[in-house]
């Protein structure tokens, strides 16, 4: 029984030899490929497999030319891919049908690789079934019934997966006598120092700055930031203010001492020299 297929080999339509035809015979190589595949499948379908005996004019209809250019192709193919009526090299790249499997091949028949694929499929289950019991699967047998337990290792609940912690911003965590604004300076500048920003921080320097005016707090962070200090030191900032303000009458500059003076009792309990700093124009001579 002729085979219903035959194979075609990767390199063949850009063979070589297709164009030494086509010079010879002078017809294009599409024309000689489809004389080609026409041989094969004429060659494919004989009872002697490999022999051809299709006809130029037959071909010559199949591919609507003449039978002088099918005969011209015939002729140049000779010795090349054609001995005679057979295909050069039939045998080599036409092998028997590998469905019924060919000792002198060693190819396999359909049922013996149908066979392989069912003994490596169940090779694939005992493998798998060994695997399952190795995963705490313990089996019970009473009265032909068989029962099978599974103990979850760690089953998960709606609520199992712990939440993270919310991090903290310490831009939201401005004192209200500070603007987000100065505070926002504030925390650039210890963040380009690389010094820890903790929420116990920034509650420290907001206790440590309560009390004080806008005016005065917000002072206090821009001396800070102007020294390069690493914390907020209130009592530099009223130094700094007493002996840099401008030339004021004496009872304002006295008061302004009270008012430090209040607000330096209110975070300290240390006595507090509150003599008024007088200068020589104050002085009458």
């Amino acid at each position: 029984m002729a085979n219903s297929w035959l194979r075609l080999w990767h390199d063949m339509p850009n063979d070589p030899k297709w164009r030494t035809i086509s010079r010879l015979s002078k017809q294009p190589i599409s024309l000689v490929l489809a004389v080609y595949v026409h041989i094969l499948v004429d060659a494919s379908r004989n009872v002697t497999r490999g022999h051809v005996d299709v006809t130029t004019e037959d071909l010559a209809s199949a591919l609507d030319v003449t039978e002088d250019q099918i005969q011209s192709i015939f002729d140049a193919m000779q010795g090349r891919v054609l001995d005679k009526n057979v295909v050069a090299g039939w045998d080599k790249r036409q092998p028997k049908r590998e469905d019924l499997g060919s000792s002198e091949s060693g190819a396999k028949s359909a049922a013996q690789r149908k066979r392989e694929q069912r003994e490596r499929e169940k090779q694939n289950q005992s493998v798998t079934k060994c695997h399952d019991e190795s995963q705490e699967v313990t089996t019970d047998k009473d009265k032909d019934k068989e029962y099978i337990y599974i103990y979850p290792i760690s089953p998960l609940g709606e609520n199992s997966q712990k939440t993270k912690p919310k991090k903290f911003d310490p831009l939201t965590a401005n004192p209200e006598n500070v603007s987000s604004e100065v505070w926002a300076e504030w925390i650039k500048y210890r963040r380009e120092r690389k010094d820890k920003i903790t929420e116990s921080t920034c509650k420290a320097q907001a206790k440590k700055l309560s009390g004080l005016s806008r005016h005065d707090a917000e002072s206090v962070i821009k001396r800070s930031i102007e020294n390069g200090w690493t914390g907020l030191f209130t009592e530099k900032v009223a130094n700094y203010e007493n002996n840099h303000r401008p030339n004021k009458p004496l009872v304002e500059r006295v008061n302004d001492d009270l008012a430090a003076f209040e607000r330096a009792g209110q975070q300290s309990s240390e006595p507090i020299d509150i003599t008024p700093k007088f200068k020589d124009e104050d002085i009458p001579y």
